[in-house]
């Protein structure tokens, strides 16, 4: 008897020990997609490789669960499909690899789920300090003169290649522009505070997105937050409404693009992506449908260059992997947001979309910075199937 409940004890203490381990790497690997997105160090690679181990331990030996299932397929099988498709596209195993690691990244959703962690407080401590990290910076060059230029974390972060854009200037609505590659995902946390009645956080991402200084952040957030504020004083399900403008805003800034004839460089440089993309297809017709292979360049004629990938990222992704890859990522994409559609869930919908949205004419359709927003929407989808229940705060 007393051996018995030794073992026991012995069995909870060996889990308890493994669940905070496992709480440190999903940390890892998000704080990396965040603020590591070119993994420098190798943390974020590093991280995910030993999160898929480990979840391939729990896998072995064992039934599956429906919801393990659908993990596998699209956290293991999907990957490795984008990654043949590249490699028979275009014979280059390191650029078919680097295209494709990060869909990987669903695996940490078998380690959260089955050891009961909340990956989504995880996910939105994560976009909080880039939040604070942005605004702190700012309001100390504002409000006691220490320059931005001088600031040692954004001059780190920008040697590292993490920064987008750093300036100021009087001209700017802004001011600032501070633009770290992770600052989209901000629209995440506002989604969520609005939700939460936590308006401090609202407000605070909605100025890290006026600060990366591009003009589709701001329209989203803006557009979102209308649209689900109404929602949420009249309770009348908005959704669809916002999800459908979303989609004519798609199509018509790309045919809007696709017309243009005026003097914006931005846009001209839109247009002759446009016009590659036409000129490709219409010259190998086959590559449509099996893809030209992640890291194949194309040849802009507006920048009178060759470059490897686009501003028009869901575009791009059918380029690379064609409809063999493009058509499956759409549908990892629509089926939590049908499940999760009309529900108490409806803001991780509007957060979802409004980064497709702010992504559709930015490279982050498919990256590791992506696929925070993708495994928060997930996370929300296991929950809402009554797979992962009394989820274990990330506090404890």
């Amino acid at each position: 008897m007393k051996t018995i409940i030794k073992y026991r004890k012995f069995k909870t203490h060996t889990t308890f020990d493994l669940r905070k381990l496992y709480i440190i790497m999903i940390f890892c690997v998000l704080f990396g997609c965040c603020f590591f997105t070119h993994d420098i160090y190798g943390i974020k690679q590093l991280s995910i490789i030993l999160s898929g181990l480990f979840a391939v331990f729990l896998l072995v030996k064992r039934c599956y669960t429906e919801d393990e299932i659908e993990i596998i397929k699209i956290g293991i099988f999907f990957p490795l499909g984008l990654l043949i498709i590249s490699f028979l596209a275009n014979g280059d195993i390191s650029y078919a690899i680097s295209g494709s690691y990060c869909g990987f990244m669903f695996v940490i959703l078998l380690l959260s789920l089955h050891y009961k962690i909340d990956i989504e407080k995880i996910i939105m401590f994560v976009i909080k300090l880039v939040i604070t990290v942005t605004l702190l910076c700012a309001a100390l060059d504002f409000f006691f003169g220490y320059d931005i230029f001088e600031n040692p974390i954004l001059k780190y972060l920008d040697d590292i290649g993490e920064l987008a854009v750093i300036t100021k200037h009087a001209q700017y609505f802004s001011y600032y522009k501070i633009y770290i590659f992770s600052s989209p995902l901000a629209i995440l946390v506002s989604c969520l505070s609005l939700k939460n009645k936590k308006y401090f956080w609202w407000l605070a991402s909605g100025l890290v997105l006026l600060f990366t200084g591009s003009t589709t952040p701001v329209f989203a957030f803006a557009l979102c937050s209308f649209f689900y504020i109404i929602e949420l004083m009249e309770r009348k399900k908005l959704l669809g409404i916002f999800i459908i403008l979303c989609i004519i805003f798609c199509i018509g800034f790309i045919l809007i693009s696709a017309f243009y004839s005026g003097n914006s460089i931005d846009m001209l440089v839109r247009k002759s992506i446009i016009e590659a993309y036409i000129r490709d297809f219409s010259e190998n017709p086959l590559s449509l449908l099996k893809g030209a292979g992640y890291g194949t360049p194309i040849y802009i004629e507006a920048r009178k260059a060759y470059e490897m990938t686009t501003e028009w990222s869901y575009l791009e992704f059918f380029r690379e992997f064609g409809v063999m890859g493009g058509l499956p990522f759409l549908c990892i994409i629509i089926k939590p947001i049908k499940k999760l559609y009309n529900s108490e869930y409806n803001w991780v919908i509007y957060s979802v979309v409004v980064y497709i949205l702010i992504a559709f004419t930015n490279p982050l359709a498919y990256t590791t910075t992506s696929m925070v927003a993708y495994i928060l929407l997930y996370y929300n989808y296991f929950k809402k199937m009554n797979v992962d229940e009394n989820v274990l705060s990330f506090s404890n």
